[in-house]
């Protein structure tokens, strides 16, 4: 059965941070977090989220991408250039998000649903690199997530106290900034405690693949 579009015309909300997405994705590019590629795919997936599910949508990944790309140049001296993210590097973050959104689409009641997937995902994304960034900086000796032998830092596999708990802190902080959403609850209770832990367990499933 297809979904039945069901798509409310943009509010000032809206439509402003639209174009706050924009400014943003210029600046990106102009200041080399992104290539023009990775700043397109961003516009394009943050319209998506916009047009579909709502200026609201937009909170948890904005979180996400501006503290990955201020962590990212903790990596780097002062006279060495941060990567530069292209489409597929944004793609990879953010596609799996943009279609929880897109389960909108096939009705209001699947909100919960696409807001658990859509959370999971982005939580998961930020728990992840808040651990590889923070990890490899300031987490010392780094070993396999498995067999608990030493390994280089940044290696597949490879987990530091340090960074385990950033991952927890990395869920926690897009949990909270889902908020401004409609979270599903569980005994009339919000979830962000379990989309806290669900960011955590994706990182250490993410941890355990490629041990």
């Amino acid at each position: 059965m297809l979904p039945t579009l069901a798509l409310s015309s943009p509010g000032p909300a809206d439509i402003l941070a639209l174009v706050v997405l924009i400014a943003v994705a210029v600046i990106s590019w102009k200041f080399q977090a992104l290539t023009l590629s990775g700043s397109l795919g961003m516009v394009g997936m943050g319209v998506v989220l916009a047009v579909v599910g709502g200026w609201e949508w937009l909170v948890p990944i904005a979180v996400f991408f501006i503290s990955s790309t201020l962590l990212g140049y903790l990596q780097h001296d002062d006279d060495e250039s941060a990567e530069r993210r292209d489409i597929w590097q944004v793609l990879s973050n953010g596609v799996v998000p943009t279609l929880g959104c897109l389960i909108l689409l096939f009705g209001e009641e699947y909100r919960a649903t696409a807001i658990t997937v859509y959370i999971g995902a982005v939580a998961a994304t930020n728990a992840d690199t808040w651990a590889t960034e923070i990890g490899m900086r300031f987490g010392g000796g780094t070993r396999d997530i498995v067999s608990g032998m030493a390994v280089a830092p940044g290696s597949s596999g490879g987990i530091t106290g340090i960074g385990t708990f950033a991952a927890l802190m990395g869920g926690v902080v897009i949990a909270v900034s889902s908020a401004v959403l409609d979270l599903p609850c569980i005994e009339g209770k919000h979830c962000l405690f379990f989309m806290s832990i669900a960011g955590w367990i994706g990182s250490m499933v993410d941890s355990l693949l490629g041990s």
